[in-house]
């Protein structure tokens, strides 16, 4: 009996230290991709997060984003809704998503859980 109220604490601890993680919020501006090329290039660090978490970029060229996975947590992969992009993200290794916003607009991104979420904002 008091095993099994130790490992609901440990569960209860853990669960606790994960949702905490998964709800921080950083204020940002959204940051400006850098033209290269004819396209749009930004690096999102993944490090319990987004970081940064909105983006801005141009309507109609094409946009190619690095995921620089540091550590995870929730976000083993990243789901953009519009278009229909899923990836998986693995600590220490860096995934590209490219795709081409045909209209401005607010196109979202999070992890599968959609606590960590973030944004390409096109104009």
């Amino acid at each position: 009996m008091r095993i099994m109220n130790l490992l609901l604490i440990a569960l209860a601890l853990a669960a606790g230290a994960s949702w905490l993680g998964c709800n921080t919020k950083i204020d940002e501006e959204p940051i400006p991709m850098a033209d290269v090329r004819g396209g749009q290039d930004a690096t999102v660090t993944v490090n319990n997060g987004f970081s940064p978490s909105t983006i801005s970029v141009k309507a109609g060229e094409p946009v190619r984003l690095t995921f620089d996975t540091i550590e995870a947590g929730c976000a083993t992969e990243v789901i953009f809704e519009k278009p229909k992009i899923r990836k998986a993200l693995t600590n220490g290794q860096k995934t590209v998503v490219t795709f081409t916003p045909d209209e401005a607009g607010t196109y979202a991104f999070a992890c599968p859980m959609g606590m960590y979420k973030g944004s390409v904002v096109a104009k």
